[in-house]
């Protein structure tokens, strides 16, 4: 009851020490607002079951710049539910490290804008078996931009159906690319 009473900038005043005392079912029970109160600094100090117990709204009230300073290990505890909350500029904040640990499962959840607001990096980044999980609209979203970006490893784990969901501009845009 003492916690839910702190406004956002009482919030930001705590210390890591304080934040990192809550426990997950406390930083659950936040508001949203109090949750981007924390800023950077607390937030890359939860553990993974603190992270991981936090709510979709919570998690999508995240500035970009406190979601650049998550650790690849807890990018990799949020659920896809949590992944799948991201706007596209959040997902498009993301170190490209820490979406090539996420699991299958959490990506597949992305929806094609999301997956347009990648860049050619956090593409590149993408392990084989997280290629494979994105689907035809996946594909068909990507940019001229990012397939110019794609390397000739990353495009090579494209499956036939994935190639075959590029439009002749996608192609155009590959022949093209560096």
């Amino acid at each position: 009851t003492q916690l839910a009473a702190l406004s956002a900038t009482q919030m930001l005043l705590l210390t890591s020490s304080e934040v990192n005392a809550l426990t997950a079912t406390q930083l659950g029970a936040l508001s949203s607002a109090q949750i981007r109160g924390l800023g950077a600094t607390n937030i890359s100090g939860l553990d993974t079951d603190q992270i991981g117990a936090l709510r979709a709204t919570q998690i999508a009230a995240l500035a970009t710049t406190t979601l650049r300073g998550l650790a690849d290990t807890q990018l990799a505890a949020l659920s896809a539910t949590q992944i799948a909350a991201l706007s596209a500029t959040q997902l498009a904040a993301l170190p490209a490290t820490g979406l090539a640990g996420l699991a299958t499962t959490q990506l597949t959840g992305l929806t094609a804008t999301q997956i347009a607001a990648l860049s050619a990096t956090q593409i590149n980044a993408l392990t084989t078996w997280q290629i494979a999980a994105l689907d035809a609209d996946d594909i068909a979203a990507l940019s001229t931009a990012q397939l110019r970006g794609i390397n000739a490893t990353t495009l090579g784990n494209f499956s036939t159906a994935q190639l075959a969901a590029l439009s002749a501009t996608q192609i155009a845009a590959l022949s093209t690319a560096g």
